[in-house]
């Protein structure tokens, strides 16, 4: 199965993953904040011996290398998946967003397409049914191409989505054992 835009799309366009960016912020931060406290702090509340351990956590690391790793998988999708592929999944959602042929010309020449059989579809001369018709498999055929495009590129940033969401995988591990282990 060869994973092209537009399934790369459905991780791309993710609102979750986009907070990976908010995460390289926020976790540098923490650490900063946290350097200037001692790693220890011990006090007594009514007899009892209280630990804070105000070091950054290992899976804080690794949490933040996920979302590195998230962020910049995801900055080589916005910068290299085709325009057609993010805004539109089919030709019925190009069609409601009340796109033309003119558009698909647009796609066409920014990625130094053939724009003859593009321009087919623009002829007045055509019925409404077969310019309908002649868009849609002009649409289609140009989708496909855009889909496969820049294969190193797609595989680049589906392995930093895989590496991203493998290092995530391992934190929320580690934190479902910590809390088991507090509890027994």
């Amino acid at each position: 199965m060869e994973l092209n835009w537009s399934k790369i799309n459905k991780v791309g366009n993710s609102k979750i993953l986009k907070t990976s960016y908010y995460w390289l912020i926020i976790i540098p931060l923490f650490a900063k904040l946290l350097s200037g406290i001692k790693d220890i702090l011990t006090f007594n509340i009514f007899g009892v011996e209280v630990i804070i351990r105000f070091s950054l956590p290992f899976s804080w690391q690794l949490f933040y290398i996920s979302a590195l790793l998230i962020a910049i998988a995801d900055i080589i999708y916005t910068y290299k998946c085709p325009e057609l592929i993010k805004e539109f999944k089919d030709y019925n959602s190009y069609q409601m967003s009340g796109r033309t042929a003119l558009q698909l010309r647009h796609y066409a020449l920014s990625y130094t397409l053939n724009e003859t059989n593009v321009m087919n579809a623009t002829r007045s001369s055509l019925p409404s049914d077969q310019k309908e018709l002649l868009n849609q498999e002009i649409y289609w055929n140009l989708y496909e191409y855009l889909d496969a495009l820049f294969p190193k590129t797609r595989l680049i940033s589906i392995g930093l989505y895989a590496l991203g969401f493998i290092l995530l995988g391992i934190v929320f591990y580690q934190n479902m054992l910590f809390v088991f282990n507090q509890l027994v």
